[in-house]
C-alpha cells in the first residue's frame, strides 16, 4: 500500500438479518454486464454491493470486464492486456457497451452508497484497485479471485481488505483457505448439482463459523435455492437479479401492499413481461397493467391508443392485428438491451402473476369488458385482481355481470366520497397523493372499503409523508424507492 488509509470494516461483522444482496456483474438481467448502466439499475434495485470483474489495460488502466478480450461485441482481437485503453473504450463505445474505468464505479459506488465486490481477473491489476480505492477512501470493499496466486499476493501485500477465494466444485474449500489465507471462501457451486443449496451442510457452515472464515456465494436466480439460501447464515449471495434477494413481502412488517405502476418500468419497458416479472420478483403484490382489444378481438397489454412511444410500430392498437402486433420491438425504445421484446397479451400477464402469486391491477382502456372479465375467470384469477377504467360503463357493466369482481373508483372523478363508492359498489378508492387525508381514509375503511394513494415522483420525503397516512395500497412509478424506505424504517 502506498497510503495510510486503512478502512473501517465494521461492516464486514456487523450482525445483520438476512445475507448481503450482492448484483453479480451489476443488474445483469436488466443491462449489459459490467457496465456502469447494469451498476446504476443494481443500486435502483437496492444491491448492497456489486460484483464488478476487473482487468489491466496495456496503457495501465484498470476497467470492468469478465472476459480478456471484447469477444462479446466480435472483437476477439481486442486483448485487453495488449491494447491502450482508448482503443478498447471506442471500440465499445462503438458497439454500445462502453467499458468503464474503475475511477467511475468507484464513483458511482460513493454515490449511491454501495459496496463493491472486485473479481481480480488478472494479478497485475491488484495494486492499482487497491491504490485507487485507498485513495478514495473506501472501506465497503472485497477482493475475490479464482486464482491462489493472486489470493496470495493480496495477503503478502498487506491488503487491508477482505479477500475472497472462489471455489469451483470438488475442491476443498477450508483447505484452499487454509493454503492462500483467505478471509472469505466463495464456492462457485450453482452448477455442481441441481440443489446446490444441499452442499451447504450444517457441519460445513459450523466449520466456517468455528474458524472465522465469511461465506460469499455463487450467483443464483432459482426462487427455490434463493428462498434456502437466504435462511443461512452467509455473508451475502450473489445474484443477477438482486431484487430476488430483497423480497419486498419478506423483509417488512409494513401492512402497504405496493402497486407497480405499469410494472417496475424503470427498470424494463412499462407494460412488458420484463416489467412484470421485475416487480414480482422483488416481492411486490401487485402490478398496474392497461389492455387494449387488437383489430381481431386479442386482448393485448400497452398503455398509448397509439403504437408510436414504446414501440417501433404506428398507428392505432385498436386497428392492427395481434399477428401484426407481435411483429413489433416493444423493447428497444427504452433500451436496446431489451431489443425484441414483444407487446404481451393478457393472459400472459395473468399467467407471469399466477407463477409468482402476485396480484394485478387491470385498467380497462379500450377493451371488451366481459372479455377481459371471462378470460379473468377462466384462469381463476378473479380474487387476484381489481379493475379499473376511465370508461364507466365498463366498470358498470362487469358489476352487472358479478357481484365477486374487485372494481376502483377515484376520488377525484366525483363530487362526494360516498359517490365514488356507489356508483358501481367500489371495493378501492384511489386518491391522488394531493387530496387524501386520514379522515377519507378512515371514512372508506369504516364501510369496508380499501384505500390506495397514486403517487408518480420519487422525492422521499413526500414518500415518507403518505406512509404516514397508512394506506392499504400505494400505486407508484418508483417502486424500490417505497420498498428501501419501508424496510430501512
Amino acid at each position: 500500500m502506498t497510503t495510510s488509509f486503512f478502512p473501517d470494516l465494521a461492516w464486514l461483522n456487523a450482525r445483520r438479518d438476512r445475507p448481503l444482496s450482492v448484483a453479480h456483474r451489476g443488474a445483469s438481467f436488466y443491462a449489459n454486464e459490467n457496465t456502469l448502466k447494469a451498476f446504476r439499475r443494481a443500486a435502483e434495485l437496492n444491491a448492497d454491493f456489486w460484483e464488478v470483474d476487473l482487468r489491466l489495460t496495456a496503457d495501465g488502466i484498470c476497467v470492468a470486464c469478465h472476459d480478456r478480450d471484447l469477444g462479446y461485441i466480435g472483437r476477439k482481437d481486442l486483448i485487453f492486456s495488449e491494447q491502450s485503453y482508448q482503443v478498447l473504450r471506442q471500440a465499445s463505445e462503438e458497439a454500445g457497451r462502453t467499458v468503464p474505468r474503475l475511477e467511475e464505479i468507484i464513483a458511482l459506488a460513493k454515490e449511491t452508497d454501495t459496496g463493491l465486490y472486485l473479481d481480480v481477473k488478472a494479478v497485475e491489476a491488484a495494486s492499482v484497485i487497491l491504490q485507487q480505492l485507498a485513495e478514495n477512501q473506501i472501506s465497503k470493499a472485497v477482493f475475490g479471485t479464482t486464482s491462489p496466486d493472486t489470493c496470495r499476493q493480496l495477503q503478502a501485500d498487506g491488503c487491508p481488505w477482505p479477500v475472497a477465494m472462489l471455489i469451483p466444485p470438488r475442491v476443498d474449500p477450508f483447505e484452499a483457505a487454509r493454503l492462500t489465507g483467505a478471509d472469505i471462501i466463495h464456492p462457485c457451486w450453482e452448477y455442481a448439482s441441481p440443489k446446490p443449496q444441499k452442499l451447504l451442510t450444517p457441519e460445513m457452515l459450523e466449520r466456517a463459523a468455528n474458524e472465522g472464515l465469511h461465506l460469499m456465494l455463487w450467483h443464483e436466480e432459482r426462487a427455490e435455492v434463493i428462498k434456502d439460501l437466504l435462511q443461512m447464515p452467509v455473508l451475502g449471495i450473489c445474484s443477477d437479479r438482486p431484487e430476488m434477494l430483497k423480497p419486498f413481502s419478506q423483509i417488512t412488517s409494513s401492512a402497504i401492499d405496493i402497486v407497480c405502476h405499469r410494472g417496475a418500468h424503470n427498470i424494463a419497458p412499462e407494460n412488458t413481461l420484463p416489467a412484470v416479472d421485475a416487480a414480482f420478483a422483488a416481492g411486490f403484490s401487485y402490478v398496474e397493467i392497461d389492455v387494449f382489444e387488437t383489430a381481431d378481438n386479442q386482448l393485448v397489454v400497452i398503455h398509448d391508443y397509439q403504437l408510436e412511444r414504446t414501440t417501433d410500430g404506428t398507428g392505432n392498437v385498436g386497428e392492427t392485428s395481434l399477428a401484426d402486433l407481435l411483429k413489433l420491438d416493444a423493447g428497444s425504445w427504452f433500451d436496446s438491451f431489451y431489443q425484441g421484446i414483444q407487446l404481451p397479451l393478457l393472459v400472459e400477464v395473468i399467467a407471469l402473476a399466477k407463477e409468482y402469486g402476485g396480484q394485478l391491477y387491470i385498467e380497462l382502456k379500450l377493451a371488451d369488458p366481459l372479455k377481459v372479465l371471462r378470460l379473468v375467470e377462466e384462469m381463476d384469477f378473479l380474487d387476484h385482481c381489481f379493475f379499473w377504467s376511465f370508461n364507466k360503463k365498463y366498470l358498470r357493466t362487469i358489476r352487472g355481470a358479478s357481484s365477486k369482481a374487485r372494481l376502483m373508483s377515484r376520488r377525484q372523478d366525483y363530487s362526494t366520497l360516498d359517490k365514488s363508492i356507489t356508483d358501481f359498489d367500489a371495493d378501492v378508492v384511489e386518491f391522488h397523493h394531493s387530496i387524501a387525508s386520514l379522515q377519507d381514509i378512515q371514512d372508506c375503511r369504516e364501510r369496508g372499503v380499501r384505500v390506495m394513494l397514486a403517487y408518480s415522483g420519487d422525492n422521499q420525503e413526500d414518500i415518507k409523508k403518505l406512509i404516514q397516512l397508512s394506506p392499504d395500497l400505494m400505486n407508484v412509478d418508483s417502486p424500490f424507492v417505497l420498498h428501501k424506505l419501508l424496510t430501512d424504517a
